[in-house]
């Protein structure tokens, strides 16, 4: 029926009202009209019916559809959130969330050169927009980051494929640190306070332009634990890759039903 209705509109339908409109403009439509108004009721209520319908098939229908299927992508990714939660036993009580990135081209985020308690202007790059709960504690509404900032930033930017290589994890608890520097100002670090461990994964994309592939970064998905004993998903190797390909999994079913 759907197939049906598209070649309506696109061959029938569309090209008609078309020709009504031009009819319409035409210097003896106005005396046609007045000698004979049954006519010019029906082609008058024709055009306005047909661009109602084709209005409805061609662009709500498939505005609603589109939003549809967003919203049950969102609905699995969350399931599948809660499952890696699942697959530790709830243990490390994982929040997860995802951020896209987009270019604007003038931001106030990142920290001055030798002074965290300032923000310094920075023009034509990106920032991640607002995080998508998908389990777990909610990021601060105020938050907001540079992809040259913290292990998102990393996994965005040397991120080649959505796979557990290009995986980023850190400990954050300051003794473990070894003074790495995520170019953070002291507002960011107040609104991530707590955050024992973060995982991101690069999300990545395929385009395909002719017969050209272009991998396009889109964002990064991550897992966030405030739980001490998560450092060991870190700091231990064979935790680590196993933690990783997991998340790399999710991010994967992301990409998957990316639209």
């Amino acid at each position: 029926m759907g197939v049906f209705l598209s070649k309506f509109i696109v061959y029938f339908l569309a090209p008609l009202i078309t020709i009504l409109l031009v009819v319409m403009k035409l210097n003896g439509w106005q005396d046609f009209a007045k000698q004979h108004q049954n006519w010019s009721f029906f082609l008058n209520g024709l055009t306005i019916l047909g661009t109602a319908f084709i209005y409805y098939f061609s662009i709500f229908s498939p505005h609603k559809k589109y939003e549809k299927t967003k919203k049950r992508k969102w609905e699995l990714m969350e399931k599948q959130a809660v499952k890696l939660n699942d697959d530790y036993n709830n243990e490390y009580q994982f929040s997860i969330n995802i951020m896209l990135a987009h270019w604007t081209p003038v931001y106030l985020i990142e920290p001055r050169k030798g002074n965290r308690e300032k923000k310094k202007v920075s023009f034509n790059g990106k920032i991640f927009a607002p995080a998508r709960r998908l389990t777990g504690q909610a990021v601060h509404p105020n938050f907001r980051m540079s992809v040259n900032q913290g292990v998102c930033g990393d996994a965005f930017k040397e991120g080649k494929e959505t796979s557990k290589h290009f995986v980023k994890s850190a400990v954050l608890l300051p003794e473990l640190q070894q003074d790495k520097d995520y170019n953070f100002t002291k507002e960011q670090e107040s609104y991530i306070s707590g955050l024992i461990i973060v995982a991101s994964c690069p999300l990545v994309i395929n385009e395909k332009e002719g017969d050209v592939e272009k991998w396009k970064r889109i964002g990064v998905l991550n897992v966030e634990s405030r739980v001490l004993g998560s450092v060991a998903l870190v700091l231990e190797p064979d935790s680590k890759e196993k933690f990783h390909e997991k998340i790399a999994s999710l991010g994967n079913i992301f990409i998957t039903l990316h639209v």
